[in-house]
């Protein structure tokens, strides 16, 4: 799955009233580096992304073009919730970030186990 930031970027720095140049001075960096998350030709690291909800009043869900939904239960949760955020992550998981998602994981599954499967 690849992440089009561009638009909600742009769209939400707009409804803002701010111009790329005032996004850059609130975040800290280039001018061209918001024009170019604007292009798609690059995509913001994950304290930018942070940083960019909190100043374009985003949630992480809109930033990433997912669509805000209640969970059914704690099983959908887990399920589509981290499943999206991992995708739209995958390019700046760290090693450790993968090997403590894997642990995860495998703390769900044991806990299912000893429950005698799979909860509904």
């Amino acid at each position: 799955m690849s992440v089009n930031f561009g638009p909600r970027i742009q769209a939400a720095r707009k409804a803002q009233g701010m111009t790329q140049k005032e996004l850059a001075e609130r975040l800290g960096v280039q001018n061209t580096t918001v024009s170019n998350w604007e292009k798609n030709l690059n995509k913001p690291d994950g304290d930018a992304i942070q940083r960019l909800c909190e100043i374009l009043e985003l949630t992480p869900n809109q930033l990433y073009g997912v669509e805000d939904r209640p969970a059914r239960n704690l099983d959908d949760l887990i399920r589509e919730e981290p499943v999206a955020a991992y995708d739209g992550l995958r390019g700046y998981l760290t090693e450790q970030d993968k090997a403590d998602i894997a642990m995860l994981i495998r703390l769900r599954a044991e806990l299912n186990q000893s429950r005698g499967g799979h909860r509904e």
